[in-house]
């Protein structure tokens, strides 16, 4: 950006309804960022998001499943207008 200010970030974390990939989005809540959850258990993604609210960032949960590609163009293109970068 031309005023020195840093480009918006958006952290995408797919696999985000349990273990290691559900807690790893804390942070980035924490710093504010818009965190893009991913994953096949809704349901679940509905838990990390509270959490990622509640630190202090801006949850969008999106059914994923990294085996089908309509799902990641699903999950990506939104996410890419978030973050202002070419979505082609």
């Amino acid at each position: 950006m031309a005023d020195g200010a840093a480009a918006p970030r958006v952290a995408v974390v797919t696999g985000a309804s349990a273990g290691i990939a559900a807690r790893s989005p804390l942070r980035s809540g924490a710093l504010g960022w818009p965190v893009a959850l991913g994953a096949r258990r809704v349901e679940q993604l509905e838990e990390t998001a509270t959490l990622v609210a509640e630190a202090g960032g801006a949850p969008c949960v999106h059914a994923l499943d990294v085996c089908e590609p309509d799902s990641i163009d699903a999950f990506l293109r939104p996410r890419m207008r978030l973050s202002d970068r070419p979505t082609s």
